[in-house]
């Protein structure tokens, strides 16, 4: 299992598109995913365990696209 930590964001983090990315993958609501995300701006992080670990690549490469500071464990490196 692969957890992928969402610890930060850039100044240019496209809410929008993170918003539509976070629900695919969690599959949670709206109001949810916003509110995972806006935290981010108040310092707050959140994980997302994957059981694929290529799937976990996928999404913190995405997630980083569109201005993300992602980590993912337990392989401990940034992406």
């Amino acid at each position: 299992m692969c957890v992928v930590t969402i610890t930060g964001n850039t100044r240019d983090l496209n809410v929008i598109e993170f918003v539509k990315l976070l629900r695919s993958v969690t599959g949670e609501g709206l109001a949810s995913a916003k509110s995972r995300i806006y935290a981010l701006f108040e310092g707050t992080s959140f994980e997302i365990s994957f059981s694929d670990p290529i799937k976990a690549s996928s999404f913190a490469e995405a997630a980083t696209m569109l201005g993300a500071i992602v980590q993912i464990s337990p392989l401990g490196t940034q992406v």
